[in-house]
């Protein structure tokens, strides 16, 4: 128990320091670069590698553990011939893309920025033909991070996402407007330090591996077999991404920053609470199915529902109600001008709401897959994708930048009702009235919540004569703290349930 609690640690402390050190390097982009075709190439070219071959490393992660335990069980001969094939096959695919990317790089990348003129199509080009060789690193890490996470080692996954930040921060602070491609060196380094990190953790905790090259391998088969329906997934909300951007590129410079910016400052909140809800929970939630059944794991998904909407609201409304004063004190500085400001904070703002949706469904995907159940999330993701860019192309144009996100909204909210709507059909009914009436005590609470502080936003502004920022500090600590308050207060007198952990089991 006491190693379990220090692992979760460990991820939950990496996950929050490699998100704070992206939000730095979010602030020095926007600092040096503003919203511009500079910073929205080097965002393209970030996805550009993560499109191709990371949905791939994702889903050979997902099903390394098991067949890796098998072949060990066998013999470690087995493990390492295993290890080595797979080695040797992803670096022969990775060089294949890379070398298909060099040779048409320029129609590639208009598919990532339909909109760019031959400026911005120039400086796309530049970086990702730099970008693009993390390929290698990406997948070849993820069979370390596999290896690593298989023998309870946790460090290697919580040093991932910092030493990538890390690398893009470098390049950031030695790139210039006319040294730009320093960018992709950046990103390129922080991939191969990571990689160098859990080459090495690895090695230390045994890693072996027996070069080979063997494409009728029994668990190579599986693993292709099991990967198929969470690579379809991983790539349909990669495409998802891609699409996003691509339509944004379409109104103008600075728009693909600007959504870019805001899904960051969401994410952050999504990351450290619903995937550290999902990282406590997950491994119970797949006990009690072997143990218990359905049931059981019904009841426990209700609660990590409830827990995460409880959480997840104040969260959405703090956010939305004081966008503005977020987004200027992260990144209100050098390039980042008034106009930046003004159209990364509407996004925010709008954007904040998808946080319930996208934690309901980070922890839904999740429960599906310990059911043992990969086509569900995948059937749920098809269908709202193919939603968000319908709606996307219909609101582009009537609304702006605000129509991508809106789609992007109710995107989410479709694939999160889908989903609740599938476990009912499937197995059991989700959400019953003790559940709805919980919910429903939120969302009271919620919006007295958020009418507190849009009143002490707007009338308190003739009371504070410092600088502005200061003084939208000043009134959001206290707009938080009263909406806060009163949000708990709520909830008390409605007499919530308050219980949100789930009882040890014995």
């Amino acid at each position: 128990m006491k190693k379990f609690k220090t692992s979760v640690f460990i991820v939950m402390a990496g996950t929050l320091l490699s998100k704070v050190l992206g939000l730095i390097r979010e602030v020095l982009l926007a600092q040096k670069y503003g919203t511009g075709y500079i910073s929205d190439s080097f965002i393209l070219s970030l996805n550009i590698p993560t499109v191709i071959i990371s949905a791939v490393a994702t889903a050979i992660l997902t099903n390394y553990i098991p067949l890796f335990s098998k072949a060990e069980k066998e013999s470690e001969e087995k493990a390492a011939k295993f290890n080595g094939n797979l080695l040797v096959i992803f670096f022969i695919i990775s060089t294949i893309l890379i070398l298909l990317f060099m040779a048409f790089t320029k129609p590639i990348v208009k598919i990532f920025a339909v909109g760019f003129d031959d400026t911005g199509l120039t400086y796309l080009v530049n970086i990702s033909r730099i970008t693009i060789f993390c390929m290698y690193f990406i997948i070849l890490a993820h069979i370390f991070k596999g290896y690593l996470e298989y023998r309870g080692k946790f460090l290697g996954t919580a040093l991932y996402g910092i030493l990538m930040n890390v690398g893009m921060i470098l390049g950031i602070v030695f790139s210039s407007t006319e040294k730009y491609q320093i960018l992709g060196l950046g990103v390129l380094l922080g991939y191969i330090l990571a990689f160098i990190a859990l080459f090495i953790l690895s090695r230390k905790n045994k890693f072996t591996v027996k070069f080979n090259l063997n494409l009728k391998d029994d668990y190579l088969k599986e693993l292709v077999v099991l990967t198929i329906p969470i690579l379809l997934n991983d790539v349909v909300w990669q495409i998802n991404g891609v699409v996003d951007k691509s339509i944004s590129s379409t109104i103008g410079a600075g728009y693909i920053s600007a959504i870019n910016y805001s899904h960051y400052i969401v994410n952050i909140v999504i990351s450290v609470f619903a995937t550290s809800v999902v990282t406590v929970f997950f491994p119970n939630v797949i006990k009690t199915f072997n143990e218990k059944g359905i049931s059981a794991v019904k009841e426990k998904t209700n609660l990590i529902l409830k827990v995460i909407i409880f959480i997840s609201i104040p969260c959405t409304l703090l956010i939305s109600v004081y966008a503005e004063p977020i987004v200027r004190l992260l990144f209100f500085r050098g390039a980042f001008n008034q106009q930046s400001l003004e159209i990364t904070s509407i996004a925010v703002s709008i954007y904040a709401f998808a946080i319930v949706f996208e934690s309901i469904k980070t922890i839904l995907f999740k429960v599906f897959y310990a059911l043992q159940d990969t086509k569900s999330p995948t059937r749920s993701a098809i269908m709202a994708i193919s939603l968000n860019i319908i709606l996307s192309l219909a609101f582009v144009k009537p609304f702006g930048y605000k129509g991508i996100i809106i789609a992007t909204l109710i995107s989410s909210f479709t694939s999160a009702f889908l989903l609740i709507r599938r476990f009912n059909k499937k197995y059991e009914k989700l959400i019953d009235k003790k559940f709805a009436m919980n919910i429903l005590k939120i969302v009271l609470a919620g919006i007295i919540m958020f009418a507190t502080m849009f009143i002490i936003n707007q009338f308190t502004t003739s009371i504070f004569v410092i600088n502005e920022l200061v003084s939208q500090i000043v009134k959001a600590i206290i707009g938080g703290f009263a909406g806060g308050l009163l949000y708990l207060l709520v909830l008390f007198i409605l007499r919530f349930d308050f219980k949100l952990q789930i009882e040890r089991e014995k």
